[in-house]
Order: structure tokens, then C-alpha cells, then sequence
């Protein structure tokens, strides 16, 4: 499931909410050609046991973030 602000041609392209049941997260933030590019956050649905918010690159956590877990509080740079 995509909600979008701007979508081009089936690709996900500028900021929007993706819900990735299988995995069991939901992204909020910005999208190039279908990866998760620039500010955004990651968080598990339903609960509040995963948080990632901070820059993403290629699919990835990638920069300045905060990660916060059952078992882990982290805030620094990320590298994919």
C-alpha cells in the first residue's frame, strides 16, 4: 500500500507512506524512483518496539538517524 503526494507512472517518486505488511513496517517519507531517499521514518505497525527516523539512501539507513528498540537507543550517522 503506497499513500502518496506524487506518483509517476507505478513508481514511487516524492513523499508518501508506505505499509509493508509482510515485514510489518510502515515508512513515512521520501521516495526516488521507488527507494527510500532523503528524510524519513521507519516504525513497526501496530506497536511501538522499532523506530528508525533519520536519511535513507537507496533503500537504506543512510546518515544522520535515532534508532530506538527494546535493546538499543542509538543517534549518530548510519552507513548502508
Amino acid at each position: 500500500l503506497f499513500l502518496k503526494y506524487r506518483f509517476s507512472k507505478s513508481i514511487k517518486i516524492g513523499k508518501g507512506i508506505f505499509v509493508e505488511r509482510n515485514k510489518g513496517l510502515v515508512y513515512r517519507g521520501k521516495w526516488e524512483y521507488d527507494k527510500k531517499n532523503g528524510e524519513g521514518s521507519l516504525t513497526s505497525l501496530g506497536s511501538s518496539d522499532y523506530l528508525f527516523d533519520g536519511e535513507f539512501k537507496d533503500n537504506k539507513k543512510h546518515g544522520f538517524g535515532r534508532l530506538v528498540t527494546p535493546k538499543i537507543k542509538y543517534a549518530g550517522h548510519f552507513v548502508k
